[in-house]
């Protein structure tokens, strides 16, 4: 999400059943944010009242629901529901090219955890950042991670130990929260990513 110097808030993005979406409404003059697009051809959506502010750890929060229509042919959630979900967001630095070793999220060590969904059994992989915040795998199972430093966001691909099975995933850095979180699509449903350091 990004805020102009009039105050009109946009956001682009993709929930976690990887449907895209995108909004573009200006803020009240104390930092409210309604937030409403349609989805599925217009059979569901995303609603919500947000706050943005720079005074806590969770420089977005609020509450949205988003509504999913029920479809034989959908390959994830064909059942559908409607959540109430909390928001929370943080807002993003990119960490200076000098000196070298500033890291997007400190320490450099942490791990990245998958659990949920179409994922029979949780597991997570040891992970660390070198100096230029590339990411390390430090467990046996395969894992490709990558930082986007001029947004925070991340994307990469992991196997399963308990499978075999290699599938991609993405999600964002919360860098007030010095965590990352985001999704991992399964064959009809999504997994939870966690990353923490």
């Amino acid at each position: 999400m990004k805020v102009d110097a009039g105050g009109v808030g946009t956001l682009a993005g993709s929930l976690a059943d990887g449907t895209k979406l995108s909004a573009k409404v200006p803020l009240s003059k104390d930092g409210l944010w309604p937030v409403y697009t349609s989805l599925y051809h217009s059979q569901g959506f995303l609603a919500g009242w947000l706050t943005l502010t720079n005074h806590s750890t969770n420089d977005i929060s609020g509450e949205s629901r988003w509504a999913r229509p029920a479809s034989a042919k959908g390959k994830y959630y064909p059942w559908g529901f409607t959540n109430s979900l909390q928001v929370v967001g943080s807002g993003y630095l990119r960490p200076p090219a000098s000196p070298p070793g500033s890291a997007v999220l400190t320490p450099p060590t942490g791990v990245i955890a998958f659990g949920g969904g179409n994922i029979a059994s949780p597991f997570t992989n040891q992970i660390a950042l070198d100096q230029k915040n590339k990411v390390l795998n430090l467990s046996p199972n395969k894992l490709s991670l990558t930082i986007s430093l001029s947004s925070g966001l991340f994307s990469g691909r992991v196997v399963d130990p308990a499978t075999g099975k290699s599938s991609s995933f993405k999600g964002a850095l919360l860098q007030t929260q010095n965590v990352g979180a985001g999704f991992l699509l399964g064959t009809n449903c999504s997994a939870r990513v966690s990353l923490g350091f």
